[in-house]
């Protein structure tokens, strides 16, 4: 990863372990933020630092949280990438937000 790396992790632990963190960075437009990280194009281990991020956010049981990622387009931008890193560790990444995104309350029917 470049020089953002450094600046993704902190915000992934700070995310993972505060919820009000992740709100914090929700609010300001984190998936939106994201999305050029989360291209087929973007190195692997870039995509990696986005989505461990993206998954810390959403792994609180605070259903607005879920439903902002949603609405900032994460999800037109994770399933490309779930068809392109199938059989690896990003996949797991995506399989696994994709299932916290879609078991938060906002999502469901």
């Amino acid at each position: 990863a470049g020089a953002e790396a450094p600046a993704i992790l902190l915000a992934a632990e700070s995310a993972a372990a505060s919820e009000s963190a992740a709100r914090a960075l929700v609010s300001e437009g984190l998936g939106s933020a994201l999305l050029p990280l989360l291209s087929p194009s973007t190195p692997k281990q870039t995509a990696e630092l986005a989505l461990r991020l993206l998954s810390a956010a959403s792994k609180h049981a605070a259903p607005d949280l879920s439903q902002r990622l949603l609405k900032d387009g994460v999800l037109p931008a994770l399933l490309p990438l779930l068809a392109l890193a199938l059989g690896d560790a990003v996949a797991v990444r995506v399989a696994a937000l994709l299932h916290a995104l879609a078991d938060s309350p906002s999502s469901r029917f």
